[in-house]
């Protein structure tokens, strides 16, 4: 006697076939599941205060109260006015991760002078560009991805974003004054 099922299996047919190993993904979950990076990152609210302050030509940059004070600084915590080399400036985006993309924009961005040196002033230019009309540029968008890329990666630059930037550029000119 035969089987039931041996009657209706020669007439089914599978209806789905199974992708050929190279169509596959190559990610696993996890990746699939992370989420990317804004293509547009922004600033809160806090940060634009900030990025009016560098309009003004102030300097703002955050640290954790138990760091030990730096003797360069000024009683007041001011870095004296320095600027930063090329290399110096690389270093420092090397260590915030920046791509090669990202650190050639940011020193032809900022280098506004074309000196090979970015200047307290031509930093701080640079970041109030990170609003308004300008912050749309190529230049300002680096900035900000950067930022935004070493804190929480959110596709918005916080205060504490921004002013940790400030201070790491900071504590680049002072190494070299």
């Amino acid at each position: 006697m035969r089987p039931i099922n041996a009657f209706y299996a020669p007439s089914l047919q599978p209806s789905f076939r199974a992708p050929p190993a190279a169509a596959l993904p190559t990610r696993s979950l996890a990746e699939e599941l992370a989420t990317e990076p804004s293509s547009l990152v922004s600033l809160s609210d806090d940060a634009k205060a900030f990025a009016d302050f560098s309009a003004d030509g102030i300097t703002v940059a955050m640290r954790r109260l138990n760091e030990p004070a730096n003797p360069a600084q000024g009683a007041a915590g001011a870095a004296p006015f320095a600027s930063v080399s090329k290399e110096d400036f690389d270093r420092l985006l090397d260590k915030l991760g920046a791509t090669q993309k990202e650190k050639d924009q940011l020193s032809s961005g900022l280098d506004t002078d074309k000196n090979g040196e970015i200047s307290r002033d031509e930093f701080l230019k640079g970041l109030a560009a990170t609003q308004g009309t300008t912050q749309g540029s190529e230049t300002s968008q680096a900035l900000m991805h950067l930022m935004d890329r070493n804190g929480n990666g959110n596709g918005v630059v916080e205060s504490a974003e921004f002013g940790r930037f400030s201070a790491s550029f900071l504590d680049a000119a002072q190494h070299r004054a």
